[in-house]
């Protein structure tokens, strides 16, 4: 069995919740093991949608035009005390990563994993050509951060005296991939006891350079004064996080194919291949947005796959 882990703030907890009932995912099963208390929310009305490939065939395949995609997910969410976790499936990890701790997943690597066997890294920089890169390794190779990267994730195996716990390897980023064959559900509260233990009682065996976030208000209102300012005047300069890929947890999620829509309340802009600003500044104009709303344009994306969710333009 597999899980994929995010770890929840105390104060993020209500909030998950209230999500999960604007979603409107049903309360289908619920377990109480050691204090956890577990419940298994599923989507009770599938997203349909249309796939991206079809109108390309629609005058020369009969009935073509009538596929579409079901799109299923599910969370299974478990508090105990102050800690929760929540276990995401399908495309849920979108709705739950801004209310994880986005610092969990490494925060568990530097404990857990083995930094001279490492498979693959992801990362970013601030400066120099390079933007992000993912590099994968040869088996036995130790861990090398450069000067000025951040590390956003890293597959590595596990150390000996853990994998009993957490499997042979892993997958880090801001969520924790738990692989075990042995593993069934009625003992994923147990997991989550040693990954509490583990983070309370266990320091750091190595180090991971990451970025961190900005929490003082006159600091942030600054930079986001700066950022409207680009936007308005001189957006040649802005980029956007979908170029090439996004780490999602611990999945990749790589942008070909893409189809982008700007939504703004009920204003809506036509579907567009590129995200480019020539293309929300238009929107901007066409719909007389306030300077103090622009950030709260939402961005709607479907790739080819057809898994189609929303992110505010802030984010990206």
């Amino acid at each position: 069995m597999k899980i994929n882990v995010f770890k929840i703030p105390k104060e993020n907890v209500e909030p998950l919740k209230q999500k999960i009932k604007r979603l409107e995912m049903a309360n289908k099963y619920v377990e109480t093991t050691n204090g956890w208390v577990c419940t298994f929310y599923l989507s009770a009305k599938p997203e349909v949608d249309d796939i991206s490939w079809v109108k390309d065939f629609e005058t020369t395949v009969v009935d073509i035009s009538k596929l579409k995609n079901i799109i299923h997910f599910a969370i299974y969410l478990c508090v105990k005390g102050g800690d929760c976790f929540a276990l995401t499936y399908g495309k849920s990890h979108f709705y739950v990563r801004k209310f994880c701790d986005i610092d969990f997943g490494l925060e568990m690597a530097k404990r857990i994993a083995d930094e001279n066997d490492v498979k693959q890294k992801a990362s970013k920089r601030f400066s120099g050509k390079k933007k992000k890169e993912i590099k994968s390794f040869v088996k036995n190779t130790k861990l090398d951060n450069e000067s000025g990267e951040s590390v956003d994730y890293i597959s590595a195996a596990i150390t000996q005296d853990k994998q009993v716990d957490f499997g042979e390897k892993s997958k880090f980023g801001s969520s924790l991939i738990v692989s075990r064959e042995d593993l069934i559900v009625s003992k994923i509260p147990d997991v989550l006891d040693v990954i509490i233990r583990v983070l309370d009682t266990e320091k750091p065996r190595f180090d991971l350079p990451k970025t961190f976030e900005i929490r003082d208000s006159g600091q942030i209102v600054k930079y986001t004064n700066k950022l409207l300012e680009q936007i308005k005047n001189d957006i040649s300069s802005i980029e956007t996080e979908d170029s090439s890929y996004d780490l999602v947890g611990t999945d990749f999620v790589f942008y070909l194919n893409e189809k982008y829509t700007f939504h703004f309340g009920h204003k809506k802009s036509q579907q567009i291949s590129e995200l480019s600003h020539t293309e929300l500044k238009k929107f901007i104009d066409e719909n007389s947005i306030p300077d103090n709303e622009i950030l709260n344009i939402k961005v709607e994306i479907t790739n080819e796959n057809n898994k189609t969710y929303t992110r505010p333009l802030y984010e990206m």
